[in-house]
């Protein structure tokens, strides 16, 4: 008998597979929008092809959870079939965008066969009156991050259109300290030939890298202690907000119907002296704190949220997970205090990207999962504290094409921290941000209204105000600069 190939699950991945439960799926996907309505055989085809190119989408898992020191492993799927995984479903007419959500949030809420790779694709027919081609990708989080399948995107765009360059699409940011490092060595004056150097200079030296060395280690030992400090506020905290003995396995989906243009989120960034996750982090907790005053559920003075960190080096590519993050504790904003609420969150996401936080769990990891099975569920007590999980996934900057179909709009879907809690991400493409948020859903008639249908609409559209509000307030600050009036004078008159 052919020995089987086994490719273990890093222990990243492992984690994804621990979190799960009935009432808390760690499912990942993405909404495409084409541009023109292409047949099925031919967006089967690139789906198709896109799942072979990252490998792991053409194997399933093997899992057994009674074995306390198992080892999931990935072995390729003999069955493997696209059609085993893609399925057509139509959207009555005229197909519109509350129409294709609550389809997406139905299909989201069902757990993935572990008899087969763990993915499937849904193409919405009908949709947006039939005009263009949607479709739900969907994967289980153990497979990759949301920048694993993004850079596996890319390369299969760039397979398929050798021309286009891929390091163009990325947008560029700051790299974290994981990232492929940078030679920034001087060389040495050419009038100076090493035999030549005062031994002054070599003393000077190797104090300056002394120096350098115990700035880094108190550095690093202030991070630890912060990162602990957080952490022991999060466990003495209680989540009021979002909280309720009753779960539940259906899920509701939503996500912005106008982008957010980028363009604008820099004009308020570089008006107030802030960065872009700054102001795209402050309109959430703002939305999030509107939704629960209208429906009079507001019991926090404020909100513990995750903020997952991208810990991939600049040169990976694979089809993985490399992700960490910190707890970032939210403010409430109070009436007329919009900039100031900016600026305060503005301080603490500065502070807790100093301290060492994501890279304490992204050593921890490793230790922690190794073994899935391990743990016992009660270790991930503090995930139920959170009210919700905030992630930043900066998708491709220019406009892709399957074949000859432009994609249009992109949007990102991530699972919750725990059950009764929100999953929010924030997508980047082309120059347009999409506002997704994902929560559970009551189907059933009942006196708390705070997770009805509908729901997850209400908070998208409580960021886009929180948006425009802000927008305004950076307009006007830059009116007033002109005429030489700080804003708070013009308030005044």
């Amino acid at each position: 008998m052919a020995s089987v190939s086994k490719e273990y699950l890093e222990p990243f991945d492992n984690l994804f597979l621990a979190l799960e439960d009935d009432y808390h799926l760690m499912s990942v996907a993405g909404v495409y929008t084409l541009s023109r309505l292409v047949s099925i055989s031919e967006l089967k085809s690139n789906i198709d092809g896109f799942a072979r190119i990252t490998g792991r989408c053409l194997k399933r898992v093997v899992w057994n959870k009674n074995d306390i020191f198992d080892r999931p492993y990935f072995v390729a799927d003999e069955n493997y079939s696209i059609d085993n995984h893609f399925t057509v479903v139509d959207v009555p007419a005229p197909g519109t965008l509350e129409q294709i959500q609550d389809l997406a949030s139905e299909h989201f809420s069902k757990k993935f066969d572990f008899n087969k790779p763990l993915w499937e694709c849904i193409y919405f027919r009908g949709a947006l009156d039939g005009a263009k081609t949607v479709y739900l990708f969907k994967v289980h989080h153990a497979i990759a991050d949301g920048q694993g399948f993004v850079r596996a995107l890319l390369k299969y765009i760039s397979e398929i259109s050798p021309e286009t360059e891929v390091s163009e699409m990325m947008y560029k940011g700051n790299q974290h300290s994981g990232s492929a490092a940078t030679n920034t060595s001087k060389p040495a004056p050419s009038h100076l030939d090493s035999k030549d150097k005062p031994k002054q200079h070599d003393v000077r030296k190797t104090l300056e890298k002394l120096s350098r060395s115990s700035i880094l280690l108190a550095y690093m030992v202030f991070g630890i202690l912060m990162a602990i400090f957080v952490g022991l506020r999060l466990v003495a905290s209680f989540k009021h907000s979002f909280s309720r003995s009753r779960m539940t396995a259906n899920k509701q989906v939503a996500w912005s119907a106008e982008p957010i243009s980028l363009t604008e989120v820099k004009l308020i960034k570089n008006t107030f002296r802030c960065t872009v996750n700054d102001v795209l982090m402050s309109c959430m907790g703002v939305a999030i704190q509107r939704y629960l005053e209208s429906q009079n559920a507001l019991k926090d003075s404020s909100f513990w949220v995750l903020v997952p960190t991208s810990m991939r080096r600049h040169d990976d590519w694979s089809v993985s997970n490399r992700t960490s993050g910190y707890m970032l504790n939210l403010p409430l904003v109070s009436k007329g205090e919009r900039v100031r609420h900016l600026q305060s969150v503005s301080k603490r996401m500065k502070a807790q990207k100093g301290t060492m936080e994501p890279h304490m769990y992204f050593g921890f990891i490793p230790i922690l999962w190794h073994w899935v099975n391990l743990l016992p569920k009660w270790t991930q007590f503090t995930a139920y504290k959170v009210h919700a999980v905030i992630t930043n996934v900066p998708g491709p900057a220019s406009q892709l094409y399957w074949g000859s179909s432009a994609v249009e709009n992109v949007v990102g879907l991530i699972p919750q921290p725990a059950p009764n809690a929100l999953g929010t991400t924030i997508y980047s493409y082309d120059g347009k941000i999409v506002i997704s948020v994902l929560m559970d859903l009551d189907q059933d008639e009942s006196d708390d209204l705070l997770f009805a249908p509908g729901s997850a609409r209400v908070i998208v559209q409580e960021y886009a105000k929180a948006f425009e509000e802000l927008l305004t307030l950076a307009k006007d600050e830059l009116e007033a600069q002109k005429n030489h009036v700080p804003l708070e004078d013009k308030k005044q008159q």
